[in-house]
Formats: structure tokens, C-alpha cells, sequence
């Protein structure tokens, strides 16, 4: 393998273990995030959810770095785009294996991590629902005149 080739596939796979490990992290702060809302304990909500723009915004500069890198190899081994992967996994060297290998390893747990995302989301719309009936029933008794009230009853 050429070492420009290797060069870059080093920096790829680096790339993409860090990917690995940021979603891993967004599936630990969703499942704390579930754990905190049936718990009833809020205040940990707000910087969790800062932090996971971090780890978003992160996820962004990897694929952005990545597609650079994924760029690179495909001008230089000269194939098409759409065939870089199947290209790498028919090598048969640990570097482009484990490449392929990470990747399945990132679409599981991305998997994983829109699975656990819509539960919170579901359990995030509940307590708002149940929040806006309360709300509700607040405004109502403030809108009762106790005066009133009071008249009527002969207090």
C-alpha cells in the first residue's frame, strides 16, 4: 500500500473512531436525560442538551474532515466516490478492515442513538402535555371570582 494511501486512511480511521465515541456519549447523555425526566430531576436537562450541541457540532468537523480525506483517496486510487468502501473492504489489511468495521460499528449505534433520541422525545412530550393541562387548570381557578363565589355562599 502506498504511503500517501496509508497516511490517509490512518487519519480516517482516527476520524472515525472518535465519531464512534461521540455518538456513544450522545447514547449515555439521552439515556441520563430519560433517567432525570422520570425522575422528575430538570435541572440536569438544559446543560446536557448544551453539551450535545458540542458533540453535534463535533460530529459535523469529522464528517466534514472525513468527506476531505475520503476525497483524497478516491482521486488517488482513481475510482468513483460511490465505491471507496467497497474498494477498502476488498483489501485485505487491518487498516481498510477495520475502517469497514467501525463504519458498521457507527450505523449501529446511530441506530441505537434514534432509537433512545425518540423516547426521550415521547417522554419530553408527555410531561409538556401534562404541563400545559395543569397550566390550564391554574388559569382556570384564576379566573374564578371569589368574590363571588363567596356571595353566593354567603360567606
Amino acid at each position: 500500500m502506498r504511503d500517501d494511501v496509508e497516511s490517509l486512511l490512518v487519519s480516517l480511521s482516527r476520524l472515525q473512531e472518535r465519531k464512534l465515541q461521540i455518538i456513544h456519549k450522545l447514547i449515555a447523555s439521552d439515556s441520563d436525560k430519560l433517567f432525570s425526566l422520570k425522575a422528575q430531576n430538570t435541572e440536569k436537562l438544559l446543560p446536557a442538551i448544551e453539551e450535545d450541541g458540542q458533540f453535534v457540532s463535533e460530529i459535523d468537523d469529522i464528517d466534514f474532515d472525513s468527506s476531505q480525506i475520503i476525497d483524497r483517496l478516491v482521486y488517488i486510487l482513481g475510482i468513483k466516490k460511490e465505491f471507496i468502501f467497497k474498494h477498502l473492504a476488498a483489501i485485505n489489511k487491518p487498516l481498510p478492515s477495520g475502517i469497514i468495521t467501525v463504519r458498521q460499528e457507527i450505523k449501529t449505534a446511530v441506530t441505537e442513538y434514534l432509537a433512545m433520541h425518540e423516547q426521550l422525545l415521547k417522554l419530553m412530550e408527555a410531561i409538556s402535555s401534562e404541563i400545559s393541562r395543569d397550566i390550564n387548570e391554574i388559569k382556570k381557578i384564576e379566573n374564578l371570582d371569589i368574590k363571588k363565589i363567596m356571595e353566593k355562599i354567603d360567606l
